[in-house]
């Protein structure tokens, strides 16, 4: 699929489940697969008979069998995994060694290739029958049954989302057709675009965030409904009394630079020392806020005015202060006092004002964006551009996923002069499932990256 343009970037929607032979005719599948005549037995991408042993799955039907296999009862991918000659060759704690993992992925790659052609061109996908005819060419191809499901997750990805990326030069006659209501459905693309990113975002087990949900732990989570997962977590470092190594936190990549930011919650009275830990042991060189204190939700002042006060083993110090605007900056020095020998570091803070309680999204693009680019230049001055941000609203959630999208879109424009805000947030969901919680926060990625063309 090549750029996207004003005539081919459609509206992503999802067929429902059709009822007639799986090879029939469909008009249009998901994203612009087309099912154009019967599918015939057997393909042009391989030498296996298509539909041999499995049936072949229509694209159009794809999200509904996967959704239906994975909560299967008595059949599900377990078992259609475990019909695969050959079987897992290898338990999953081998597997997922170090020394294995380079092995385990060239069977991913080849079939996801091989099944991306065969639904573009013939609607329709064959994974099961495409593996196995892999498998009797080589063993260990897909190892795992974790690798089969991955397999079929990525390919309903591809072809619900397709290519969003916007060149710069053709963003905004694109983003005003996107943006337009259809009269008849009172819906947009872009709306389209947030309801399919809403469908590939991944569902998160209770297991996928044990460790912030151990008892230990409970008093250091405002709340136990959106958990970063353990394999996201910033395992504090400095030692501080009997407290844990846990805060409710998530590393994030931005577009240049991988985990450039770590969003968190706003600190609770018990968890100040771990916040400031978190600052000084990840090196972050700067620290944005974007709710409001509010007492009544035990969102309280954690840094000192005109003095220094510890906080655990971190002493912050107050250097200054300034407003300009919506944001008000302040720079701390701060130390371990367990381990002096580290010596001082500088923190920016910026607290942004912008931003009432009641909304879900700024009061003005043009603040919002400038306080991307005052970071971005504190960073760029500071660090050379590689510090970390720690980023944090009430939650950890909606403000600071949309916060770190801006920034990463407005790296995007900068180093590849394309805008894909759909990607941006979906990366950074894979991460934490609450980045970017609305609509309204969406959509405002999308007006922060026109503004920002605007500035130029």
């Amino acid at each position: 699929m090549g750029p996207v343009t004003t005539a081919d970037k459609s509206t992503t929607k999802v067929s429902t489940l059709h009822k007639d032979d799986p090879f029939s005719t469909s008009n249009q599948d998901l994203n612009g697969f087309m099912s154009k005549e019967p599918v015939p037995a057997t393909t042009s991408l391989g030498q296996f008979q298509a539909g041999q042993f499995q049936p072949a799955i229509r694209v159009a039907d794809l999200l509904q069998h996967i959704t239906q296999m994975k909560c299967g009862q008595g059949y599900g991918f377990k078992e259609e995994y475990e019909a695969l000659a050959e079987g897992q060759t290898a338990p999953w704690e081998t597997a997922k060694k170090d020394e294995n993992r380079n092995k385990n992925r060239y069977g991913n790659i080849i079939a996801f290739d091989i099944m991306l052609d065969m639904a573009e061109n013939e609607g329709v996908v064959d994974i099961f029958n495409c593996i196995r005819e892999l498998r009797s060419q080589r063993v260990n191809m897909v190892q795992t049954e974790e690798q089969y499901v991955f397999v079929h997750d990525a390919i309903l990805e591809a072809c619900l989302c397709g290519n969003t990326a916007i060149p710069v030069c053709e963003f905004r006659a694109i983003y005003y057709n996107i943006s337009r209501l259809d009269p008849q459905t009172n819906s947009s693309q872009i709306k389209d675009e947030f309801q399919t990113l809403n469908i590939v975002t991944p569902r998160v087990r209770p297991e996928d965030c044990s460790v912030g949900l151990l008892p230990r732990n409970h008093d250091k989570n405002r709340s136990l409904d959106v958990l970063p997962t353990d394999r996201c977590l910033p395992f504090l470092i400095s030692v501080d009394g009997e407290s844990s190594n846990y805060i409710n936190a998530a590393l994030m990549d931005s577009h240049k630079q991988p985990a450039a930011f770590i969003v968190t919650q706003h600190p609770l009275p018990n968890t100040m020392g771990d916040f400031w830990r978190l600052v000084f042991d990840y090196n972050c060189s700067s620290i944005v806020m974007l709710n409001e204190m509010d007492a009544a939700q035990l969102c309280m002042q954690y840094w000192p005015e005109k003095s220094s006060c510890c906080y655990g083993p971190v002493q912050v110090e107050f250097i200054s202060a300034d407003i300009d605007e919506d944001i008000i900056n302040r720079i701390f020095r701060i130390c371990n006092m367990a381990r002096p020998q580290d010596g001082y570091r500088l923190v920016q803070h910026f607290q942004f004002i912008g931003w009432p309680a009641y909304r879900d999204t700024p009061l003005s693009k043009r603040s919002i964006l400038q306080l991307v680019r005052r970071l971005a230049k504190w960073q760029e001055q500071y660090d050379g551009g590689d510090g970390r941000t720690v980023v944090h609203c009430l939650t950890g959630g909606g403000r600071s996923g949309t916060f770190c999208g801006i920034c990463s879109i407005n790296e995007m424009i900068q180093q590849q002069n394309i805008i894909d805000v759909f990607h941006t947030v979906k990366t950074l969901r894979n991460n934490k499932t609450n980045m970017v919680e609305t609509m309204e926060q969406y959509k405002f990625c999308y007006e922060v990256a026109l503004e920002a063309l605007s500035s130029f």
